[in-house]
């Protein structure tokens, strides 16, 4: 065999090898997306006045068991401290995803997703801080950490 022919079995072989990685990677990334749309109807199905979360509760959820609760947490927003994640596109508009901290009464914090708001609507919003206590129903999600992911460490 020549070298030209030697090469490119090894780059043929070397491609083919890729392709069949990544389609078994597609595959185990679409179990596992099933999976969570899975639990969240599971989880859609409960009342979620029958479960308030404090931040015990949070801190002491299994993320790899079930990492997906609903349910309700009481707390006053910090709305100045919300951050603004964006720019982000939505349905041809440039806005916002407004994540704002809850201060639960139950002590401790979670950030809350409270959507996306278009940038002539940014300015709108109360950046004031309030005593009065919400109460937010929704997808209580630990997160989940690997290796990647740096220490926390608010300083």
């Amino acid at each position: 065999m020549t070298l030209r022919v030697t090469l490119a079995i090894i780059f043929f072989s070397g491609a083919i090898t890729t392709l069949l990685g990544l389609s078994y990677w597609q595959v185990e990334r679409l179990k596992w997306k099933n999976d969570i749309i899975e639990r969240l109807d599971i989880e859609y199905q409960k009342d979620p006045a029958t479960h308030s979360f404090n931040f015990d509760d949070l801190q002491a959820m299994n993320s790899h068991d079930l990492p997906l609760q609903y349910g309700q947490a009481v707390g006053s927003f910090e709305h100045g401290k919300q951050i603004f994640a964006g720019p982000k596109p939505h349905e041809g508009k440039i806005g916002y995803q407004i994540i704002t901290p809850l201060r639960l009464q139950t002590g401790g914090y979670i950030l809350v997703n409270r959507g996306w708001v278009s940038l002539e609507n940014k300015q709108t919003l109360t950046t004031e801080n309030t005593q009065t206590p919400q109460t937010v129903t929704g997808v209580f999600r630990k997160p989940e950490w690997n290796s990647f992911t740096p220490n926390n460490s608010p300083e």
